[in-house]
């Protein structure tokens, strides 16, 4: 109930996003039914039967696919880092730059460069109206979908209307690119003022790409897990089994660590994850024996990181009469 209520202030700002699609169906249409008009503007060769070639104007229109390609690897990380707001904005300003200058381009390279524009409008607003109003309508996903297709379908229908009328009128077929450029500005206007629903940002090296794999507190302290869970959310959980594998075993065998001390023989990788675990489970103190070998430097390392007192290579004898003597060295456990 609370977010239903909390939705519906965003409903104006969804009315604005989808009226920059109903632009954008016009702008993906326009230039095809005024190909002779652009290709007279442009100086194009007049043909036997007197029509213009319009080849030149079908490269231009091709040209906003190309726009679209230049703008997707900035609008995404742009819209993800700063929101959708800026997105939608930047949008509507390039759209508004494509119309009037399109209209009134005096030649065929000017009018690519605008519907390299025009594509780049296309990629900006993609990136702001999916996720703005997915994000409206969090429950009715679907339904923000369909409007927004319906948005483009609209303007794609009213378009030979419009056109229609402008013709009856003795109007220059420049007069629905302006008044398009003035919807959209006036809408581009309202989306800087309008509500927009809040957006986490996406700091570098902070993603959910480093959230997915969490370590428990063995295996993070050991360096090293050989066991991998998911949960129902599909996070990932790595585990070290070594070292509770031998303490439930001693458990098992009726033989408590917590409170007790502990003599480990050995400094080697079976050694730190018993080590480690005994610490968790309440061992008392850890008293770790090892030749000065490769292990050796690893053995300090072991007890700093679990704060145990270590004794070093004081009297082996004294120190195992007070608690669990344990073989980890590389002869075997």
């Amino acid at each position: 109930m609370n977010q239903t209520t909390d939705s519906k202030k965003y409903y104006p700002t969804a009315l604005a996003l989808y009226i920059t699609y109903f632009v954008l169906g016009i702008a993906a249409t326009i230039m095809g039914q005024y190909k002779l008009n652009f290709a007279a503007q442009w100086g194009a060769k007049v043909l036997e039967n007197g029509s213009y070639d319009v080849s030149g104007v079908v490269a231009v229109i091709a040209a906003i696919g190309l726009g679209r390609l230049i703008a997707f690897p900035v609008s995404g990380p742009l819209s993800d880092r700063y929101g959708c707001r800026l997105s939608g904005v930047s949008g509507c300003i390039l759209y508004a730059v494509f119309f009037l200058g399109i209209a009134f381009s005096p030649n065929l390279y000017v009018g690519y460069v605008m519907a390299v524009i025009s594509g780049m409008a296309n990629s900006f607003l993609d990136t702001s109206i999916t996720p703005s109003c997915l994000e409206i309508f969090k429950e009715k996903g679907n339904i923000a979908n369909v409007f927004t297709k319906l948005s483009v379908s609209i303007g794609q229908f009213v378009l030979p209307f419009a056109i229609r009328f402008v013709a009856a009128e003795d109007m220059p077929f420049h007069t629905i690119f302006i008044v398009t450029a003035v919807i959209i500005i006036v809408d581009g206007i309202f989306l800087l003022i309008l509500l927009f629903p809040s957006f986490e940002k996406v700091k570098k090296g902070q993603g959910k790409e480093k959230e997915k794999m969490k370590f428990a507190p063995a295996a993070r302290l050991i360096g090293a897990c050989n066991t991998v869970t998911v949960d129902e959310e599909g996070r990932l959980t790595g585990h070290n089994t070594d070292g509770v594998g031998f303490v439930r075993n001693l458990q098992e065998h009726g033989v408590e660590v917590n409170g007790k001390k502990m003599v480990l023989l050995g400094a080697g990788g079976a050694a730190t994850a018993i080590c480690v675990q005994a610490a968790l489970d309440g061992v008392s103190e850890i008293c770790i024996f090892n030749r000065k070998d490769e292990f050796y430097a690893n053995g300090e390392h072991t007890v700093k990181k679990n704060h145990r007192s270590s004794s070093g290579m004081q009297n082996f004898h004294s120190s195992i009469r007070r608690g669990s003597c344990i073989k980890g060295s590389n002869r075997g456990m």
